[in-house]
């Protein structure tokens, strides 16, 4: 899992984002999230990538305002 969460961070489009000083509160919560997903039976490193760094968009950019009102 320490693996996925790299990935996720080491994101060229986070790190400038989180560059504010609360990456590691992002981490933690990423890595809760990552951890839910994998104790529901996600395993592949890809796919908990992907989510992750859907999941970082939506907590640093908010939910899609597309979506929203659903």
């Amino acid at each position: 899992m320490d693996e996925v969460i790299d990935q996720v961070m080491n994101s060229v489009e986070i790190i400038s984002i989180l560059n504010n000083g609360n990456s590691e509160e992002i981490r933690v919560k990423t890595r809760n999230y990552i951890a839910t997903l994998s104790s529901a039976g996600r395993k592949d490193v890809d796919q908990l990538t992907d989510c992750g760094l859907a999941y970082l968009h939506q907590l640093l950019e908010g939910p899609d305002p597309r979506y929203t009102g659903c």
